[in-house]
């Protein structure tokens, strides 16, 4: 058993396709950091705005627009991690799931067929056409 799955394994090695370039790291932590950094320059913005119009708020409504836009910020930047931690989460559960598949042999090709000769695999079938529409009538019924 040991042999079989080794030489699986080899087979797999060899029909691995790899990737033609190297990514630096430094991409990643860009792409993981752009989402944050446009939220967060997005609210920057609209803070600013906000404060040019709220210049004429009493002491208590000041005090309550600030404690909003802290909580906005927090609230707007925990839903980002969620729903980053949710897709990462889903990509690596696909992952596993093709990884699965791929170790268990559902997308290898039987070879047994090849070497034997036998008949090659059915091609795609056409679509059948429609079925043709009945003529218009030239005169209106009676």
């Amino acid at each position: 058993m040991d042999r079989a799955s080794a030489t699986h394994q080899r087979i797999m090695a060899e029909e691995a396709q790899e990737t033609p370039w190297f990514t630096p790291n430094w991409v990643f932590t860009v792409m993981l950091l752009t989402p944050y950094f446009a939220c967060t320059m997005s609210l920057a913005l609209h803070i600013f705005v906000n404060l040019m119009y709220s210049t004429k708020f009493a002491r208590q409504e000041e005090t309550h627009w600030q404690r909003a836009s802290l909580i906005g910020l927090g609230l707007d930047l925990l839903l980002l991690d969620v729903i980053r931690c949710a897709v990462t989460a889903i990509v690596e559960l696909r992952r596993f799931e093709i990884r699965r598949r791929s170790a268990s042999g559902d997308f290898l090709k039987s070879r047994i067929r090849n070497q034997a000769g036998a008949a090659k695999e059915p091609e795609l079938k056409q679509k059948k056409p429609p079925p043709k529409k009945p003529a218009v009538p030239k005169h209106a019924p009676k």
